[in-house]
């Protein structure tokens, strides 16, 4: 299925239980330079859009968006999505607020490469993280990311918990984890958490910080099991950088 192939503000809606389902071939929300501010939105209790093949939002187009709220799915169990595809997509967003969204194919990763990824609410659960474009971001305000693989070398700070009314979760399960800049978990926010099981190596190029700037308080990073590591290369950990209550 393709939204805005070619054209401009086309919307589809999925609700009231609606579902749909696309198994063929790779699905586009903005294809082509043209194909622009088109938009899906996955809303309410049972609504959901399960894909066969990779889903991209704005492989060529700008202002392209899919929305996944109040209990609606997206699911890709084969490969992945992509945020961004191409030079000129650019301005493209992922709004999961309430919903979930699964990418978990055998080559399933949700690639954010142009635009913003935000999780205010709900669940995101991938295989792989990729955000490896400095134009490519993730805005983790609240809810719960399950990756189970992750690179992450925009050079942007990676922040669990910004200001949001709901506490965030990164639940980091397997495989081998890289960020390339600071990991902070609670920035101007409480009761976020970061967990580290299964033998899973995260890695952080600069400082590790649980607790940052006032009003960041009751922050956890739990590091659990056997092998299980996480690591700032060259750098410090910092349990409380202006907050209160947080714990390593």
């Amino acid at each position: 299925i393709n939204i805005g192939t070619l054209g401009a503000g086309n919307r589809l809606v999925v609700t009231n239980g609606g579902r749909v389902r696309t198994f063929a071939a790779a699905s586009n929300i903005g294809a082509n330079v043209s194909g622009s501010n088109n938009e899906v939105v996955i809303t309410g209790p049972g609504s959901s859009w399960t894909n066969g093949v990779n889903l991209t939002v704005g492989n060529a187009g700008s202002g392209n968006r899919l929305v996944i709220t109040n209990g609606g799915e997206f699911r890709n169990d084969s490969q992945g999505v992509i945020l961004g595809a191409t030079a000129q997509s650019t301005n493209n967003r992922i709004v999961v607020d309430g919903g979930t969204l699964r990418a978990l194919g055998s080559s399933g990763a949700l690639d954010i490469r142009r635009g913003t990824t935000v999780l205010n609410a709900g669940l995101i659960d991938t295989r792989q993280l990729l955000i490896t474009n400095e134009l490519g971001s993730f805005e983790f305000n609240g809810g719960t990311l399950i990756t189970r693989g992750a690179v992450i070398s925009n050079n942007v700070a990676f922040v669990v918990g910004t200001s949001g009314t709901n506490p965030a979760v990164w639940d980091v399960r397997a495989s081998n984890h890289f960020l390339s800049s600071h990991l902070v978990v609670g920035n101007f926010a409480s009761f976020n958490q970061l967990l580290v099981t299964n033998g899973v190596l995260l890695t952080n190029g600069m400082d590790g910080i649980i607790g940052l700037k006032s009003g960041a308080n009751s922050n956890l990073a739990l590091i659990s099991g056997t092998g299980s590591r996480w690591t700032a290369v060259e750098r410090l950990f910092d349990v409380g950088y202006g907050g209160s209550f947080n714990r390593l």
